[in-house]
């Protein structure tokens, strides 16, 4: 998260080459937001203070809320590299036009870590009144 952090805006600021530190980086990210899809349908949530485990209830509520956004961050980013590979194969312009379109993966990133920050919020709140029933 701290690549997405600090890569991605400067990433969306400025044309960097996908080299090195940023290619690998942007996909060992791209793992890990690839990974967050599948566990979002397993994560459980707070409703009214009570916290909601029932898988039924988890994959309704991540397809009503943050399925969509995760996807097409993650497919947008996947196409983006796929473009990638067929633009530098074939060395052709209309790839690179298409590449201006895999930054929207970017942005839904940065709205990805803002949910990832209301978590954290979340948790703190919830974490103290668990251990004030012992």
């Amino acid at each position: 998260l701290g690549y997405d952090m600090t890569v991605v805006p400067y990433a969306l600021a400025f044309e960097l080459p996908s080299e090195g530190f940023v290619r690998w980086g942007g996909m060992l990210t791209l793992g890990f937001w690839t990974v967050d899809v599948c566990l979002g349908f397993i994560t459980g949530y707070s409703h009214d203070g009570v916290i909601i485990m029932d898988p039924k209830k988890c994959v309704a509520r991540y397809l009503r809320t943050w399925f969509l956004p995760d996807v097409a961050c993650v497919a947008s980013d996947w196409s983006g590299i796929l473009l990638a590979a067929v633009g530098s194969s074939s060395r052709g312009t209309e790839g690179s036009e298409f590449l201006r379109l895999a930054k929207l993966g970017r942005l839904l990133r940065i709205m990805g870590l803002m949910r990832m920050a209301r978590v954290g919020q979340i948790a703190n709140k919830i974490v103290p009144q668990g251990f004030s029933e012992f």
